[in-house]
């Protein structure tokens, strides 16, 4: 939540999917938009992620129960859900859940004003309808900003994809083999 305060006299424009805007107009506007309503902004466009439905929510819940094990195996670690993410002047993304490191461990993510500011060391991104998005745009927003593990949990058909960030460049890591 930005700490701006605006005039409630004055009237906002709405945010439009595929509005070029800059990083202040999206926060002014936001927050001007009704409660509820989903948006991110990713090379300076708006986007306005579809409704969530229930494949969703259950992938999204087993994402969640497994970052949070690995968080309490892990202290100091910081996790999150659907938290606005600052990763630079024309990128604020809502990822599905992310895992941080503490600054004083090295993280360079930073809350800032209720933001999180900068890249997160694990995002992951619950993807059915999004899918192109995010193994297109957002991905490069994500690699952009130096995340350094991306992690997309596809739906129909299901499949997890998997980047490590090498020389500022996405790797796919290919699945370990079964025994």
């Amino acid at each position: 939540m930005s700490t701006t305060r605006r005039d409630p006299r004055r009237t906002l424009p709405p945010l439009v999917p595929g509005q070029r805007v800059d990083l202040p107009t999206f926060h002014e506007r936001s927050e001007a938009m009704p409660p509820g309503t989903r948006a991110e902004l990713i090379g300076g466009v708006v986007r306005m992620p579809s409704p969530v439905f229930d494949d969703h929510a259950e992938a999204d819940h087993a994402v969640t129960f497994w970052l949070v094990s690995y968080k309490r195996a892990t202290p100091g670690l910081r996790s999150g859900s659907n938290a606005s993410t600052i990763l630079g002047p024309d990128a604020e993304v809502q990822p599905d859940s992310q895992l941080r490191l503490p600054a004083e461990a090295g993280g360079r993510a930073r809350v800032d004003g209720g933001y999180i500011t900068g890249p997160p060391e694990l995002v992951v991104e619950v993807s059915g309808s999004s899918r192109p998005y995010d193994l297109g745009k957002k991905k490069d927003a994500y690699e952009r900003a130096g995340v350094p593990e991306y992690v997309v949990v596809g739906l129909d058909p299901p499949a997890v994809r998997w980047f490590v960030l090498r020389g500022g460049t996405y790797a796919d890591l290919p699945p370990a083999p079964t025994a």
